[in-house]
Formats: C-alpha cells, structure tokens, sequence
C-alpha cells in the first residue's frame, strides 16, 4: 500500500509542478487517458500478485520467476504474432529453445524451496 501511494503522490507532486511551468495550460492527449489508467491497473494488480508471491515463496524462489516467465511469455507471443518480427524455421526453433530454457529455470528456481 505504501508504494502505491508513494508513486500516486510523486506523480502528483510532477503534475501539479508541469502545471504551475506550463501556467495551468498543459498540453493533455485525451486519447491516451484510458489506456495509460489502465496499464496502471493492470500495474498495479501485477505489483500486488508479486508482493503475495513473495510471501509466500520467499524472494530469493520468487524473483526469478517473476521477472523471467511473464516478460519472456509476452515477448514470445509479441515477437511472432503481432509484430512478426521472427522470420524462418531455425529463428522460431531459436526463440522457442530459448523460451524453453527460460521456462526450465524459472521452474526449478521455484521447486528449489522444496
């Protein structure tokens, strides 16, 4: 809870002073409204699915399958569908060995509480 209040307070304390630089005119993209709130949800629900991982696994168990399994999951899907920037069977065989290896990992980081 702190921290999110920390980043909410801080992000304010930045607006209010781009405001009083900008002499109450700043410049605001209605467009992006809506979607920078919710990638701070989804932030946030993220961040707190990491505080209750970390009590209950432990950190040193935790981190590593935190940071490694979504951030390689997403840029596997990102990479190959959306912006299809992997081309080629030996290119796909490469990414998928190294998500695999990276998913291998990220297991036995979390079976070696245990």
């Amino acid at each position: 809870f702190a921290q999110y209040c920390g980043i909410f307070l801080t992000s304010t304390v930045y607006f209010i002073i781009y405001c009083i630089a900008k002499k109450n005119k700043p410049v605001l993209y209605p467009k992006v409204i809506l979607p920078a709130l919710a990638s701070g949800v989804m932030w946030a629900f993220a961040t707190g699915c990491w505080f209750i991982s970390n009590k209950t696994l432990s950190e040193p168990v935790a981190f590593p399958i935190i940071t490694t399994g979504p951030g390689a999951l997403a840029s596997l899907f990102w990479g190959l569908f959306i912006f299809k920037e992997i081309k080629g069977r030996r290119n796909i065989i490469i990414l998928l060995v190294g998500f695999v290896i990276t998913a291998t990992g990220a297991v036995l980081a979390g079976v070696s509480k245990s």
